[in-house]
This record gives structure tokens, sequence and C-alpha cells, in this order.
């Protein structure tokens, strides 16, 4: 796990940077590990649930497709984050085609330019 820019943070347990700096993963005491972009501020998804008390730590692998995050339930839980650290090849992946430019104007926030996402 990434050991680089790891900060403990008022109201949440922990806070890591993505090795992209895109995105900021925390740590909560309400159980919960939430995804940042660094960007907008803005949440990106839904938080991710599942351990059952106070999430403690939060760890970016080096290449950003795994996030780990350690509570007090005892547990350490994975979770798959590719999207984050190349969000063009997941995106392609998952529609197996690029985006027209119409779709990518409605599914894209504002700032990044339209771009083919598949070769």
């Amino acid at each position: 796990m990434s050991a680089a820019r790891h900060y403990p943070a008022r109201g949440q347990g922990h806070v890591t940077v993505l090795p992209s700096a895109a995105h900021v993963a925390s740590a909560s005491d309400d159980q919960t590990v939430r995804l940042w972009d660094v960007a907008t501020h803005r949440p990106v998804g839904d938080p991710l649930t599942g351990h059952t008390d106070t999430v403690d730590s939060v760890a970016f692998s080096p290449d950003g497709n795994t996030l780990a995050s350690g509570s007090n339930d005892r547990t350490v839980r994975l979770w798959s984050t590719p999207e984050l650290s190349d969000p063009a090849s997941f995106l392609c992946k998952l529609l197996g085609q690029s985006l027209t430019r119409d779709r990518w104007s409605e599914l894209v926030p504002p700032g990044p330019k339209y771009r083919e996402l598949c070769p």
C-alpha cells in the first residue's frame, strides 16, 4: 500500500491521497470510507460500507487500483478502485467503445475536454 501522503483528519479517522493526486479517500467514525474528487471537492459515488465500527485508516495501493481500509471492528477491507486511477481505460472496458461528444457532455463533469477513450 502507498505509504506516502497520509494525513490524520479531524472528524475523519484518516485521509490518503491517490498517487495521481486526483482523489482522496477518508476514513470516518460513521463506519464508512468516502472517496473525494480533489478538483471539485465532491464525493465520488456512495460511501463504501461494510465495517461495523469506526474506520481508522485508509491507504491506496501504489497503482491506485486498490484501497485498503482498517477499522476498530478488527477487519481490513480491500476495495477495487480502477475507475479512479485510470478512468479512461475503465470506461473503455465498461462501455466497449468511446463516448460521443454529446454523451461525454452528459456524463463528464465540466472541465475535462472531450477525448476518445478507446484506441
